[in-house]
């Protein structure tokens, strides 16, 4: 993955996600996502008030469908990155179901400063 650019790695995974290819697509979808961003073993305590360069990320169908699939560790990854890159209130609300109480206070506290 990491030889094909980032825009075409998430065509990818839209394409496999089209095609039922959850497990694929997630994989694509999450190696399109990660670089720039802290690595994923850091992201749930990374800062969300340092400073990169934000643009629209939308992952919900992937989140969606790896928590359909009971994978909630990688839905949890791919909502944190969607955050990270794209903080709106929406993408917030996607945390909801992924992670406790707490987590989604400090990350609605870190949004609020932005």
């Amino acid at each position: 993955p990491d030889q094909i650019p980032v825009q075409g790695q998430q065509a990818l995974a839209t394409a496999l996600l089209s095609a039922g290819e959850v497990a694929e697509a997630v994989r694509w979808a999450t190696s399109a996502n990660l670089p720039g961003a802290p690595a994923a073993h850091e992201l749930p305590y990374a800062h969300f008030e340092n400073t990169r360069n934000y643009r629209t990320c939308d992952l919900t169908a992937f989140v969606q469908a790896a928590e359909r699939e009971g994978n909630s560790n990688d839905a949890l990854l791919l909502a944190e990155l969607q955050l990270w890159w794209d903080p709106t209130w929406a993408h917030l609300e996607a945390l909801q179901s992924l992670c406790s109480p707490q987590k989604l206070g400090l990350r609605r506290q870190q949004l609020q400063s932005l």
